[in-house]
């Protein structure tokens, strides 16, 4: 596999659909709301909601839509400028359900960027792992392939 082509995303005002209930689902909308993004949860009502995402739905205000993914999410929740396609993915769940294999073939059609917990083949992007002091940001990536190695 070649190296990844690294970049920093300027995602003021993007919408990223967080997809699942997870604590993972969690740690994603906070790092969304800390690069000025807007998260958006979809995750049924009858979902078992982790403590640490219920509390960031309540104090950050999160919209959590509360039924399972509809493909036509990623065509109607975005912004206007981008006439309402989603900025990104991120499915929390895992590669190994075939609704995870799903949102990433409608992604990648739609040249969506999606990122799939622990399923490097159904990503389009990996997060790196960062530490941040001020402006300086450094980040490590091992490309999927060792997520608590970086």
């Amino acid at each position: 596999m070649p190296p990844a082509l690294l970049t920093a995303v300027d995602s003021t005002s993007h919408i990223h659909l967080i997809i699942g209930s997870n604590p993972l689902a969690g740690a994603r909308c906070s790092k969304s709301l800390e690069v000025g993004a807007t998260p958006i949860l979809i995750a049924p009502e009858t979902a078992n909601i982790h403590y640490g995402l219920a509390k960031r739905i309540e104090e950050h205000g999160i919209e959590w839509r509360k039924r399972e993914f509809d493909e036509g999410d990623l065509t109607s929740l975005g912004r206007d400028e981008t006439d309402h396609v989603v900025d990104a993915v991120f499915v929390t769940s895992g590669g190994k359900s075939t609704l995870a294999t799903h949102i990433s073939t409608l992604c990648r059609r739609l040249r969506i960027p999606v990122n799939v917990a622990d399923a490097p083949s159904l990503c389009t992007f990996t997060i790196l792992s960062t530490h941040t002091s001020g402006p300086l940001q450094i980040g490590v990536t091992t490309s999927g392939k060792g997520c608590k190695l970086a």
